[in-house]
């Protein structure tokens, strides 16, 4: 493992995707967390198998048709689910990808300790760095640590 720190073996189009998939990182992010947050993760997983097209999943959101074609568009890109191959309509399927964000509770704590503590304070990040101290804190209030502003979070809505 360690020799990946010394070498740089990637072939450049590799390399190339990889950096892409940093640079989407945040859309892909809360993508996820909105395929998860409208319960649409779990309505594709309880279909099954035979899978669920659009129109189904739609009856069973407050989303319009044009919000949900956007979020599974990203979510094919993302492995998040999958086509039943030969669907016409498309039906989909839960992807292992979307099936460990779902059910997986260390994925589950993390995407939302990362979406509800660090996601907006990261964009302080490069001050942080610069000035020595936390300063994404101040998306809470004033404090020096997050331990001395825990009592202070707000309750997930």
């Amino acid at each position: 493992m360690l020799d990946d720190f010394y070498t740089d073996d990637i072939k450049a189009i590799d390399a190339r995707f990889e950096a892409q998939k940093i640079a989407f990182a945040p859309i892909v992010f809360q993508a996820a967390k909105c395929m998860i947050d409208f319960n649409i993760l779990n309505i594709i997983e309880n279909s099954g198998e035979n899978g669920i097209t659009e129109e189904d999943i739609l009856k069973n959101t407050n989303l319009s048709s044009y919000a949900l074609s956007v979020l599974l568009e990203l979510s094919l890109g993302l492995c998040l689910i999958k086509i039943v191959k030969n669907s016409n309509p498309y039906k989909y399927i839960l992807g292992k990808i979307g099936f460990f964000l779902i059910n997986d509770n260390l994925t589950r704590v993390n995407i939302n300790f990362v979406n509800d503590i660090c996601y907006n304070g990261m964009f302080y990040l490069k001050d942080s760095l610069i000035n020595s101290k936390p300063e994404g804190l101040k998306v809470f209030g004033d404090y020096e640590t997050i331990y001395k502003g825990l009592s202070s979070i707000p309750e997930k809505k």
